[in-house]
C-alpha cells in the first residue's frame, strides 16, 4: 500500500492553536518548546482489535483481525515526514499500539537506529505493556501513553466486556 499523497496536507494546520492560546493548562514540553508549536501527524501501524468492548466502535468499523504494517514500513513513512515536511510529533491512531510487544519494540528500536529526532503518543492496553516496552517507547520518544481502564468497578468492567482485572490494572499503574 502506497504512502498518502502527503503533498496535499497542509500541516502547519494541525498544530494546536486552540490550546496554545490556553496558557492556563498546563502543556508538555520538548526540548523547551512548546509540544504543540510541532508540526504534526497521525500515523498508524496497525488496524483492528482483538477485543469486544461493547462500547468501542474499532472491532465494527476495522475488525477483529489484525492488519499489521511492517516495522520498516512504519519507520519509513515517519522518515519521509520529517525529512520532506518537517512533522516533528506523531500520533499513531492504532486502537492498541503495542498489542505485538516484540512487533512494538521493533519499530521503536528502528526509530531509535535512524536517529529521526521525533516524538510522539500512542494508546494501549494497561495489560499490554511491560518494563522493556515502556524503557524502548521512551527512548525512541514517546511521551504520552494511552490507556483506557473504564472504570474501578469490575462490575462495570464486565457489563462493558472490558476484559481486565483489577490485578491487572493495579500492576500496570504501578
Amino acid at each position: 500500500i502506497p504512502f498518502p499523497d502527503y503533498s496535499q496536507v497542509q500541516f502547519d494546520r494541525y498544530r494546536n492553536p486552540l490550546l496554545k492560546r490556553l496558557s492556563r493548562l498546563p502543556r508538555s514540553k520538548v526540548d523547551g518548546k512548546d509540544i504543540y508549536l510541532y508540526r504534526q501527524a497521525e500515523i498508524f501501524s496497525s488496524r483492528g482489535c482483538p477485543y469486544t468492548c461493547g462500547f468501542c466502535a474499532v472491532s465494527a468499523f476495522l475488525s477483529r483481525t489484525i492488519r499489521y504494517r511492517s516495522p520498516t514500513n512504519v519507520v519509513d513513512e515517519m522518515e519521509l515526514l520529517v525529512r520532506d515536511f518537517g512533522v516533528r510529533y506523531f500520533d499513531f491512531g492504532d486502537p492498541i499500539f503495542t498489542i505485538d510487544l516484540e512487533r512494538s519494540k521493533t519499530i521503536a528500536e528502528e526509530i531509535m537506529n535512524r536517529g529521526l529526532d521525533v516524538r510522539f503518543q500512542a494508546s494501549t492496553r494497561i495489560d499490554r505493556l511491560n518494563p522493556d516496552m515502556l524503557k524502548a517507547l521512551k527512548e525512541a520518544g514517546c511521551l504520552v501513553l494511552n490507556f483506557g481502564i473504564e472504570s474501578g468497578s469490575p462490575e462495570m468492567r464486565r457489563a462493558m466486556h472490558k476484559e481486565l482485572s483489577d490485578e491487572k490494572i493495579r500492576e500496570g499503574i504501578s
